[in-house]
């Protein structure tokens, strides 16, 4: 039930809860939160003039707002389960994160909401306005109702440092929906999550934590497309079962995606510091590494054929990760290295190898873009196949990514790479 000292704080004006409300917040990481949580559930606000208040992280669980003016109110974090808001108007709110499971939203105006990251789960939208709606990766399911919707145009990004909504739909700024048009749009957008890099990409980074998504949320994840919008402005397109709850999908993908750019970048630096003593230890070293060179040439050969002027033998070393065996012929020595690491990776890269080729006969390659989708399909191919899957991994175990990546000799062989990185770290 409601708090009645805040119920009747908020029944005296949105001025005086603002007020209240102002003194009762600290900062965390740059981020505003509320000391407290409003409890105002089950309250009775039917018609209230509610516009610019700020209710974030209130719990308005089964009360009543049919009617009432939201217009401009900050709604962030908002828990409307099973609340009614028939008729509300909710134009120009900012309602992101907002958990709306079972609320009934009937003939309410959306007109230019913000609903990013909102839950609408069994949610009835029956007739509302939607028109300059921002439904950016927000999460339905199968009982969401959308039955005669309103709305002429719809945004898909909201991007909070410059308050601004992009990705227009229609794209034509002269076409407005037509009736009906809007729920086929969305219906097919809402199998996607967007994935948004606005200061480029690391690939490799990348591929890691997408099989470590994969690994979470299941392998029913893939890659639908890759957009560049600009030189270093990149959105993936990644396709999802209806279902699955796409707002833990881009949190999950972002903490793992900035945490190993983190890792990489405190790896760069050390590298960095370290270069110069490494030069120096090399240095240092070089007199040794010659001697035991030649001490290695002068190991004794065991002589098995002697005839004239010709020698012929041969040795056996064994090297760590191989045995090499000498023929001695004559003037000449012959030899070859048995090495079941290099063949692992020889196999596996002249696979993948095809598999790019036919890829590449079939999908474009003219941009960075498209060779990343080229590799997304390649990794698919892959990790459908087993044997060449496990064929790949013990290739970048044994010999190291770098030589796998070369071995491919491909432009996708980095993001490759990084996708058979990720799988050794989860195996």
């Amino acid at each position: 039930m409601a708090d009645r000292n805040l119920l009747n704080l908020l029944n005296q004006g949105v001025d005086e809860w603002n007020a209240w409300r102002n003194g009762n917040i600290f900062v965390s990481n740059l981020k505003e939160e509320l000391k407290i949580s409003p409890d105002l559930s089950s309250s009775n606000l039917n018609g209230k003039n509610l516009a610019k208040v700020n209710l974030m992280n209130a719990n308005l669980s089964d009360a009543n707002l049919v009617e009432s003016n939201l217009t401009y109110a900050c709604l962030n974090k908002v828990d409307f389960f099973n609340a009614n808001l028939e008729k509300a108007n909710l134009a120009y709110a900012d309602c992101y994160r907002a958990y709306f499971r079972k609320t009934n939203l009937k003939n309410a105006n959306l007109q230019y909401t913000n609903l990013k990251r909102t839950h609408v789960l069994e949610t009835d939208f029956s007739g509302a306005i939607f028109t300059g709606a921002c439904l950016h990766n927000w999460n339905i399911n199968n009982k969401t109702i959308l039955d005669g919707i309103v709305c002429d145009y719809i945004y898909l990004k909201y991007f909070y440092l410059q308050n601004e909504k992009k990705e227009r739909r229609p794209l034509n700024q002269n076409k407005i929906f037509a009736p009906g048009e809007f729920t086929k749009l969305f219906q097919k957008v809402q199998k996607t999550v967007d994935l948004v890099f606005s200061e480029g990409i690391d690939w490799q980074v990348f591929l890691e934590s997408f099989e470590k998504l994969k690994v979470k949320f299941g392998n029913d994840l893939s890659i639908q497309g890759i957009e560049k919008k600009s030189n270093n402005f990149f959105v993936i397109n990644l396709e999802t079962p209806q279902d699955i709850n796409k707002t833990k999908i881009e949190e999950f993908f972002e903490l793992k995606y900035q945490s190993a750019l983190e890792a990489r970048e405190k790896e760069y630096k050390r590298l960095l510091q370290a270069k110069d003593r490494d030069i120096t230890y090399f240095h240092q070293q070089n007199t040794n590494l010659m001697e035991i060179i030649k001490l290695q040439a002068s190991k004794p050969i065991n002589i098995s054929q002697v005839q004239g002027n010709n020698i012929a033998g041969d040795r056996n070393i064994h090297i760590g990760s191989g045995n090499y065996n000498e023929l001695i012929k004559g003037d000449y020595v012959q030899g070859n290295k048995f090495d079941g690491n290099k063949q692992n990776l020889a196999e596996a890269a002249a696979e993948i190898r095809a598999f790019l080729k036919q890829l590449e006969a079939t999908y474009p390659t003219d941009s960075t873009a498209n060779q990343m989708v080229v590799a997304a399909k390649a990794v698919e191919k892959i990790e459908d196949n087993s044997t060449l899957k496990q064929k790949a991994i013990s290739a970048v175990t044994e010999g190291g990514i770098a030589a796998f990546e070369k071995a491919i000799d491909n432009p996708a062989g980095a993001f490759i790479a990084g996708a058979v990185k990720g799988w050794k770290e989860v195996q």
